[in-house]
């Protein structure tokens, strides 16, 4: 499974530090993206959570709009250096969650904690959107 979104990057970024002055992917955007790519692994922790606050279908679905945007902003950067940060990110996300026991789901307070999850989801999507890097790669 980890595979794909490695090969992607791989088939993405072929030749970057040669193409890095023209339009390629190098390591200053390495650099400028490593925030970005912090928040989108923020983001997939919340709309991807290794321990879901919800398995209750009526609630699962109040992340749909989060997720919906977020494919949104993710389908308008591909092929461009915010989007070889976020297939980076994908590709770090499994590997950066820990190995935990989760609780049980569905606590009393279950409701408020996915609006407030879905609220930080969108927050977080704004400032993506605002702090992407749209320069094509080649």
């Amino acid at each position: 499974m980890r595979i794909v979104p490695l090969l992607a990057l791989a088939m993405l970024c072929a030749g970057c530090a040669a193409d890095e002055g023209a339009g390629g992917y190098g390591v200053a955007q390495a650099e400028t993206g490593a925030e970005f790519r912090r928040d989108v692994n923020a983001l997939l922790y919340i709309l991807d959570p290794p321990c879901p606050i919800t398995e209750v279908p009526e609630l699962v679905a109040l992340y749909e709009p989060a997720n919906v945007r977020f494919a949104a902003l993710e389908n308008s950067l591909e092929g461009t250096v915010s989007g070889i940060d976020i297939v980076v990110a994908r590709a770090d996300y499994p590997l950066t969650q820990p190995l935990v026991e989760c609780a049980n789901p569905d606590g009393p307070d279950a409701r408020q904690n996915v609006e407030r999850a879905v609220s930080e989801a969108m927050d977080l999507i704004a400032k993506l959107e605002a702090s992407s890097d749209q320069s094509p790669v080649k």
